[in-house]
């Protein structure tokens, strides 16, 4: 399967995930909806949360690219090791707080031990 493409609008939490992305996990998109950034919080491995989340805030604070490897629990239970990278697409120019969004991938890297 391809990449697993995500758009995260950092003010209001809604991520949008396409199918790859949900299919990785095995699941379809339609399993997943409605998605948000609580989608990703519920299916990343709870010791890769906290290493996850602080390169999330570093984009939250202005850093322009974003990049974490951490597992996602598959439909099936076992969890797999994805690479995420991302970039800010969108600004709200000198007032980063009222618009900003990120954008990338997640490609799969295998099965975790």
């Amino acid at each position: 399967s391809g990449a697993g493409i995500w758009d995260w609008d950092l003010v209001s939490d809604a991520t949008l995930f396409n199918p790859s992305w949900a299919e990785m996990l095995g699941y379809s998109l339609e399993e997943l909806r409605p998605t948000s950034a609580e989608t990703w919080r519920q299916v990343v491995h709870p010791d890769d949360r906290a290493a996850a989340e602080r390169a999330n805030e570093s984009v939250a604070r202005g850093q322009p690219t974003y990049e974490a490897e951490f597992r996602l629990r598959h439909k099936d239970g076992h969890y797999v090791h994805v690479l995420s990278r991302g970039r800010i697409v969108k600004t709200g120019g000198k007032e980063l707080a009222l618009e900003l969004e990120a954008s990338g991938y997640a490609q799969y890297v295998g099965e975790a031990a």
